[in-house]
């Protein structure tokens, strides 16, 4: 009789083991998060019309970088011909 009390309980040990692995496979195979958009309002040169623009936190800063960039070539160049020198 204690064969059968061993057998029952290994094979209920397996039953109720088993949805705890099917579980951990699903919450391994699950999406990332997706990531926080922002949204800015932005005016194209030469219209009135403002355009919304929605990107990610890491676009936003490689955007303002890239402006920032343009602005500071547009000073030097601007400097170099009001001075006839060279920006430093």
């Amino acid at each position: 009789m204690t064969r059968w009390k061993l057998v029952a309980m290994m094979t209920c040990a397996a039953v109720l083991g088993s949805p705890a692995t099917a579980q951990d496979k699903t919450t391994s195979d699950a999406k990332p998060a997706k990531e926080r958009k922002t949204c800015r309002s932005l005016m194209p040169t030469g219209t009135i019309m403002a355009t919304r623009v929605c990107n990610t936190a890491a676009a936003w800063k490689a955007f303002d970088a890239y402006t920032a960039d343009g602005a500071d070539q547009f000073r030097a160049t601007y400097r170099m011909t009001s001075t006839g020198q060279k920006p430093n």
